[in-house]
């Protein structure tokens, strides 16, 4: 059943309370955005202030740096007007003539320079004249400049220096070359006498040399001899010998094998003695004159011959005795050791008594000795078939 609830007209109550409810909610809906909505006013707001705070900070510290960016500049002017000042009174321009004062009617300060339009020099002050650059310096007038200067000489002169001294003269060799002068070069050029030259002919090549001590001239004669003498030559050689018709010293044994010998080689019988007195080969039996006697060599036993030939003869010193061997074995031969005695006797015969070489007795023959007789021990002696041996 419907309820009327006031004026205004019929209706359910119910419905027209959920209609006020609606209503009711929505206008908290609406309350509440338009509190979010005051509140982001104020969120804007406060942000705002805080901008314009930043602002007017930002304004004063640009009004500062202004300030001092003003002073700055004033500061830089007035050193950059210093500075021209200062350049102004070193670098004075061009003019005529040495000026008096700077620029600026101040003294001149040590070092200003100007251009002398006169003399086309630049000069500079020293604190108490006026000079050019170049004097003393040698260096940048016309007649010290080496671009400039039209004599060489005096461009070497200027700089000291000096040909064959410390420069070398201009060399078309050397200019077409890359190759470098080493030190050791040096060394080998500088032991090069004075004065060498490389088209010395034969003959004064030749005349320097034997102009040295301890040195023997080589003449044409001398060459035309060593020519004549067959390669490998060796006057030792027996095959050499021969072949040159001659003999070697070991195979002359009599004058017959001698081919030339001069006839003053020998002594004539008008020379008589000389013949007896000349110097006999050492192969030869000496004479003491034409009529006297041969002189036989000497020698004890043990320096008989070590490998005798038949027909040896010599004096047996030992044995007192001449003796001759026969091929085989040494034997006593007449003379020394006969008979002897007083006066012209010749009754004695006398022996030895030790027996000290092997002896054999001619064949066909007997001898005899005196007693007693000692053979030493290895010695033997010896009698042939036929013969016969008496010791008394």
């Amino acid at each position: 059943m419907a309820i009327y609830r006031g004026p205004g007209g019929s209706g359910d109550a119910t419905t027209d309370a959920a209609n006020q409810a609606s209503v009711a909610s929505t206008k908290a809906a609406e309350a509440s955005v338009s509190a979010n909505a005051a509140a982001g006013s104020a969120t804007a707001a406060d942000t705002s202030k805080t901008e314009a705070n930043d602002s007017k900070v930002a304004a004063a510290s640009s009004a500062s740096a202004s300030a001092s960016s003003a002073t700055a500049s004033a500061n830089s002017a007035t050193a950059s007007a210093a500075s021209f000042d200062s350049f102004d009174d070193r670098y004075l321009g061009a003019k005529s003539s040495n000026p008096s004062t700077d620029n600026d009617g101040d003294a001149l300060v040590v070092g200003a320079l100007y251009f002398n339009t006169t003399t086309n020099i630049m000069m500079t002050y020293t604190g108490s004249a006026w000079q050019s650059i170049a004097t003393g310096g040698a260096g940048l007038l016309a007649s010290n400049n080496l671009n400039d200067v039209a004599s060489a000489s005096t461009s070497r002169t200027n700089l000291g220096l000096a040909i064959g001294s410390n420069v070398q003269a201009f060399s078309s060799v050397l200019a077409g070359t890359t190759a470098s002068y080493t030190t050791a070069e040096e060394t080998k050029l500088s032991g090069i006498e004075t004065g060498a030259t490389t088209d010395q002919t034969a003959g004064e090549i030749k005349t320097a040399y034997e102009s040295n001590s301890d040195t023997n001239a080589f003449t044409d004669a001398d060459h035309t001899k060593l020519d004549g003498i067959e390669a490998s030559a060796d006057i030792t050689d027996a095959t050499n010998v021969t072949a040159a018709g001659a003999l070697m010293d070991s195979e002359v044994t009599n004058l017959a094998q001698v081919k030339a010998f001069a006839a003053a080689d020998y002594a004539t019988a008008a020379q008589g003695v000389l013949a007896a007195s000349a110097t006999q080969p050492a192969t030869t039996v000496a004479k003491t004159s034409a009529t006297g006697s041969a002189v036989m060599p000497t020698g004890t036993t043990a320096q008989r011959d070590g490998s005798p030939a038949t027909g040896f003869l010599r004096f047996n010193s030992t044995d007192t005795s001449f003796e001759g061997y026969d091929g085989s074995a040494w034997g006593a031969i007449g003379g020394g050791g006969g008979a002897s005695g007083g006066g012209t006797d010749a009754v004695f015969y006398e022996n030895g008594q030790t027996v000290t070489t092997n002896y054999t007795l001619t064949a066909n023959t007997n001898a005899m000795s005196t007693g007693p007789l000692t053979i030493n021990s290895g010695v033997a002696v010896t009698v042939p078939t036929g013969g016969r041996l008496v010791i008394l």
